[in-house]
């Protein structure tokens, strides 16, 4: 039989991941006993020669979950050779469930949304934002050897020193540019965090330079002088679009663990993008997950 998973249950087992101590081994959809029985997430730690097993079995759903899950995994856990069972409901339990559990010594843990307050001073309430990016040549720049002195019109045309045509000086231009876009692309990619640290970074026109050199194009001119194109230069304005998606943050285990999630769409796509970003305390990091989803329904 295939193991069983889901998105909430993956985010669980980062959590305990981080959160076991040193040596301890997290296991998702582990199987236990002779009958191999699947648990959601399988902790195991040695003390003293020992080993002790954690069960954290996870719901992911609308509705709080009653006694009946409660009575399902102590007949679940029963003949299994496990030390203690954690249950996580995303949204939390009844009544009758946590009183049931307490009896049967099963940890109930939630995530309890905190929004507006209580989110604790050890993690940064986060926001997600699908950005487009527009760029646009404000000026080209050519540099001749010999230079110059005429004016130079786009429709003129370009070749190497053997007289091969590569095309007009436009067509030129627009080739080289197309590849210098990718270039301003990866660039913004490696260096986000320095120019972006906050979303009002967005609001502010990027401009860049882009120098390409070219010392194999020639443009002759009417005087039937060839001359060298030295390099092409760029002058660009990028211009960002923000669109911010709405995002809900929880906080796990007593303050130990903080959660944003949420969901990314961007305009012209049909696919949106699932986002879980996790801060455990006393780690200097957040991880974030994004994972594409289901198609956005129209209309």
């Amino acid at each position: 039989m295939p193991k069983r998973t889901n998105d909430f249950q993956q985010l669980m087992h980062y959590i305990y991941s981080q959160m076991a101590p040193e040596g301890a081994i997290v296991t998702e959809s582990a199987s236990l006993g002779n009958s191999k029985r699947e648990v959601d997430i399988l902790i195991e730690h040695e003390i003293v020669g020992t080993k002790l097993r954690i069960a954290v079995e996870c719901r992911d759903r609308s509705r709080k979950d009653d006694v009946e899950w409660i009575d399902h995994l102590v007949g679940k856990f029963k003949d299994l050779d496990v030390h203690k069972v954690i249950a996580v409901s995303k949204s939390g339990f009844s009544q009758k469930a946590i009183e049931k559990a307490i009896v049967e010594q099963i940890d109930t843990c939630t995530l309890e949304q905190a929004l507006n307050t209580n989110w604790s001073e050890e993690f940064i309430k986060l926001g997600i934002a699908a950005v487009t990016q527009q760029v646009f040549v404000e000026m080209v720049q050519f540099e001749f050897e010999p230079p110059i002195t005429q004016e130079v019109q786009l429709l003129e045309t370009v070749t190497d020193q053997a007289g091969n045509i590569f095309g007009t000086l436009d067509e030129v231009v627009k080739d080289c540019f197309n590849h210098r876009i990718n270039d301003l692309r990866e660039y913004l990619s490696g260096h986000f965090r320095e120019i972006f640290k906050v979303l009002a970074d967005f609001d502010k026109p990027l401009l860049t330079e882009h120098r390409i050199i070219t010392p194999t194009l020639c443009l002759t001119d009417t005087k039937g002088v060839m001359h060298r194109i030295q390099c092409i230069t760029f002058h660009t304005r990028s211009i960002f679009t923000v669109d911010q998606s709405k995002v809900e943050n929880y906080l796990y285990n007593k303050d130990k663990v903080g959660i944003s999630t949420g969901v990314i769409g961007f305009k012209d796509s049909d696919v949106a993008y699932t986002f879980n970003a996790v801060q455990v305390a006393g780690k200097n990091q957040a991880t974030i997950f994004i994972k594409r989803g289901k198609e956005k329904k129209k209309g």
